[in-house]
């Protein structure tokens, strides 16, 4: 697995491994890579999640809205992912902006 074999080692050793080049790595430090000249291509992503609840709270979601100070929860929840999903570059370093449609 990929992923068990890059815990703890340096970027250099993982490129050497999966006989790969990183291109946001030089030998020492992370880059932001210029894609200023790279073509639009469309993307599709989807996010999904998996929320655990007690019986008793599933049961008053499933009846009627939980409403907060903020507003309603599930609404408010939902909000809270497209802004977040909207500010990704903003919050992952090396992260360029990319358009969202249909939220």
């Amino acid at each position: 697995m990929l992923r068990s074999s890059i815990i703890g080692r340096s970027c250099k050793e993982v490129c050497r491994l999966h006989g790969s080049t990183l291109t946001h790595v030089n030998a020492t430090m992370p880059k932001m890579v210029d894609v200023g000249s790279k073509e639009v291509t469309e993307r599709r992503a989807e996010a999904r999640c998996v929320l655990h609840l007690p019986p008793e709270v599933w049961a008053v979601l499933e009846t009627k809205e939980i409403a907060s100070p903020k507003g309603p929860v599930l609404a408010t929840a939902t909000v809270a992912g497209v802004s977040g999903a909207k500010r990704t570059a903003e919050l992952i370093p090396f992260c360029h902006s990319v358009a969202l449609d249909d939220c």
